[in-house]
């Protein structure tokens, strides 16, 4: 139920955006090592959607390796 209401709220800011000006699909990509109190450990994300002007939205996940892998999901 959620996700259709997510994804009927991405599709309707899609048409309304992109009759009033330049929308582009964006992705923001990170890979490095994260260091805290247990040690570096390996750090890979990505987020994909929209942008237009400074604005941005998207859907991101990750993975990392702390004291336990993990795997992040975010909006």
């Amino acid at each position: 139920m959620k996700l259709k209401l997510a994804l009927k709220l991405i599709i309707g800011l899609l048409l309304i955006t992109s009759a009033q000006g330049q929308v582009r699909f964006s992705s923001v990509n990170v890979m490095g090592v994260g260091s805290g109190s247990n040690g570096e450990s390996f750090v890979l994300s990505t987020i994909n959607g929209i942008s237009k002007d400074k604005w941005f939205t998207g859907v991101g996940v990750g993975l990392d390796y702390y004291r336990y892998r993990s795997i992040p999901v975010f909006s």
